[in-house]
């Protein structure tokens, strides 16, 4: 992902017969590969996409721009006439702008299993990465593009520090973990082109 802003903007829009106007704030708005948008509209899962490694660097522009609404899978709203006809509203206004708007429900999109894994790894979000820690993880990877996570982190000085250092380097879009069968020490991680 390029960018991840939540609550990007608020759309008020008006009906025949409705003295005041109407509301709409998306929840969140993401400015992603290309390829991310063709697989959700595909109907694949929002955790399985994430999980994904992609090695690529992504250019903001190159990215395109999504916007997410979130509902549990117990929100009442989900079965309120009024807001499905609203919902209904917003979509068309965002379909006549070229715009993307997708509704995710947490039992399909939401993977218990993978939150926990991505808050393991939110620890480390906020960690300085500098530029001996980078020139030390490429010369970790050598001419390989891969290593298992486990040996990627002794290199990078062992537990907990190396550990800590794969999962920052992760956030900073320096390597890319693969996430879909979880972290362990041969998890795959990916150097990123250009990096």
């Amino acid at each position: 992902m390029a960018e991840v802003v939540s609550q990007p903007l608020s759309l008020y829009f008006g009906v025949r017969g409705i003295r005041t106007q109407l509301r709409y704030t998306p929840d969140v708005s993401v400015w992603v590969h290309p390829s991310f948008r063709e697989e959700l509209a595909g109907g694949e899962p929002l955790h399985e996409i994430v999980a994904k490694p992609f090695p690529q660097v992504l250019k903001r522009s190159d990215a395109v721009e999504l916007t997410f609404e979130l509902k549990s899978d117990e929100d009442k709203s989900l079965e309120d006439d009024v807001d499905e006809v609203k919902r209904k509203m917003v979509e068309a206004i965002y379909e006549h702008v070229g715009k993307d708007l997708f509704l995710l429900t947490g039992r399909k999109h939401i993977d218990k299993r993978f939150t926990a894994v991505v808050m393991e790894l939110g620890l480390a979000a906020h960690d300085r990465v500098g530029v001996l820690d980078k020139a030390r993880c490429s010369l970790a990877f050598g001419d390989r593009e891969c290593l298992p996570f486990g040996q990627l982190s002794k290199e990078l000085g062992g537990q907990p520090s190396g550990e800590r250092m794969v999962k920052a380097l992760h956030y900073k879009d320096f390597v890319s973990i693969d996430l879909r069968g979880g972290l362990d020490s041969m998890t795959p991680v990916w150097i990123r082109q250009g990096a």
